[in-house]
């Protein structure tokens, strides 16, 4: 199974344009919010379009989990066709159990206490703007970064979780930027 993760497009039409390209070859994609409103406190990019970026997500081929973060509204679900599940997605595909939720509004001894009794083995969450991976106990917590606002001085990133293995990429290029195994 190939699972695109990507997190924070705020209404970023290129980012999201990119991100599907480099997914069309997943099997589904999991998306862990803020996915058309460009925030308060973050900049309005060039490449600002809801609209655009609501078509674009609308005509993926691929099915898309969305998971609501903190600038998503009731307005989106109305561009958006797919089901914007409110705080957390959960979803099963062999041999991984995932939550998905944006992580803006649970602590990780939440996130911990919902994997020890479920049995999660992957946590996917956005909100901070940066990338990160790591393990706690028995549950693997992927950040994909955002694909459009960038804060922690890398490029716009995303991931794919391909078998026992996780990949990061730079949105912009395609390129790979680090590669993790799951053991």
């Amino acid at each position: 199974m190939k699972i695109g993760i990507f997190s924070d497009t705020h209404g970023d039409y290129i980012a999201i344009r990119k991100s599907l390209e480099i997914f069309k070859d997943c099997d589904f994609i999991l998306h862990c919010g803020d996915i058309l409103n460009h925030g308060v406190f973050n900049p309005i990019k060039k490449s600002y379009n809801p609209k655009k970026a609501a078509q674009l997500l609308n005509e993926s081929k691929k099915p898309i989990i969305f998971c609501k973060g903190n600038c998503d509204s009731e307005v989106d679900q109305i561009a958006i066709e797919r089901p914007i599940q409110n705080p957390i997605a959960y979803i099963f595909s062999q041999p991984f159990r995932i939550l998905i939720n944006h992580g803006h509004n649970m602590s990780m001894e939440d996130f911990l206490k919902l994997a020890r009794k479920d049995k999660y083995n992957i946590i996917a969450t956005g909100h901070t703007h940066r990338k990160s991976f790591e393990k706690i106990e028995d549950a693997y917590f992927i950040n994909p970064g955002s694909a459009s606002i960038s804060l922690d001085e890398k490029p716009a990133s995303g991931a794919i979780l391909h078998d026992n293995e996780l990949t990061f990429f730079n949105i912009k290029t395609g390129e790979v930027t680090e590669k993790f195994i799951l053991k």
